[in-house]
């Protein structure tokens, strides 16, 4: 009953701090996003969002690029990818990413009741209301299972809402609300008391990596 309580208690505190800006049902486009990859604080890479809308349909063009060549340490990613959304509604969704010389396609949209098409070049098909894994939708933050925008392989998840942290964002100061994404994804994230997306962190090959908002 405990269990229950707090999970309810934390769903509303939630829900009351996602925003229009971070939600994809939101009157306007949100603005654009630009995001510097850094390893150990380097910079090894860049990761964008760009926004139009026209009515109720949202387009989100994402781009992610990053090269590591240290010691023994290679690693290139390059992802690119579409999505559109209608209201808060996920309709067609298309990326292609070299994960360092392994490449994966997905290609799908909104068929009935589900979300269907190709991953990797096999059949996927989701229920109609399933989320990418998208940080610059803050509505991911109340789903327990959401499905990878590079391969549709889908993560089962548990949220935990940590303390709030003031950070550097646009060389402003800014109060962020923070949350870890536990599971089969690991994430550490950091967003604005309107929803709006502005870092994360997480590891990779044993190095931390964070994409800072600029």
């Amino acid at each position: 009953m405990k269990h229950q309580m707090k999970t309810v208690l934390f769903c509303s505190a939630l829900a009351f701090t996602l925003g229009a800006v971070g939600n994809a049902g939101a009157t306007e486009a949100p603005k654009d996003m630009n995001f510097t990859i850094t390893k150990g604080g380097d910079p090894i890479g860049t990761h964008t969002f760009k926004f139009s809308k026209r009515g109720e349909r949202l387009t989100v063009n994402v781009e992610t690029h990053t090269k590591v060549n240290v010691l023994f340490l290679k690693f290139i990613y390059d992802h690119s990818r579409s999505e559109t959304w209608s209201g808060a509604k996920l309709v067609g969704l298309k990326s292609k990413t070299d994960d360092d010389g392994t490449p994966h396609k997905l290609n799908i949209r909104a068929k009935g009741t589900n979300i269907a098409g190709s991953a990797d070049g096999e059949s996927m098909s989701v229920d109609g209301l399933s989320l990418p894994v998208t940080f610059w939708n803050s509505q991911i933050l109340l789903q327990k299972n959401l499905f990878s925008a590079l391969d549709g392989h889908n993560y089962k998840l548990k949220w935990k809402k940590l303390p709030d942290e003031t950070i550097k964002v646009e060389g402003k100061s800014v109060k962020a609300k923070v949350y870890e994404m536990s599971g089969d994804l690991e994430r550490k994230l950091w967003y604005s008391a309107d929803g709006e997306f502005l870092k994360t962190k997480f590891e990779k090959k044993g190095y931390d990596i964070e994409w800072i908002r600029e």
